[in-house]
């Protein structure tokens, strides 16, 4: 995947160098909003972002704290949540626009245990940092 597909990953490449979202090493919460009247869902991300260290994550090195939206939601499953931040150890967002799956453009997972997985039309990133 081509990081600039993902609207402002620069606030994020600007602290931790390149994009990659198996950087991603914690979720500290989730939050889920529909819009009745238009039908789009909304999942919000607040996660800790790390560049790769020997250990994975480096819980000695600082977590840059960024929030992704994730539009028109689909295919929701998540595994694991609630009572902290929860450790993700394979994060991915793929491209998957070229399939031509009607308003999917990307499937994100985790890969390793399959704590979070679903689909969506659009990636933002709002805030890093």
């Amino acid at each position: 995947m081509n990081s600039s597909d993902i609207k402002g990953v620069e606030q994020v490449e600007s602290l931790l160098g390149k994009w990659s979202p198996s950087d991603l090493a914690m979720i500290e919460g989730v939050s889920l909003k529909s819009n009745l009247e238009g039908g789009v869902t909304t999942l919000v991300l607040q996660a800790l972002f790390q560049a790769k260290a020997d250990s994975w994550p480096d819980f000695d090195k600082e977590m840059i704290p960024v929030t992704i939206c994730f539009n028109d939601v689909g295919n929701l499953h998540l595994k694991g949540f609630g009572g902290g931040a929860v450790q993700i150890m394979g994060f991915d967002i793929r491209f998957v626009g070229d399939r031509g799956l009607e308003g999917i453009n990307y499937e994100i997972e985790d890969y390793e245990d399959d704590r979070i997985r679903f689909q969506c039309r659009s990636v933002e990133v709002q805030s890093a940092g």
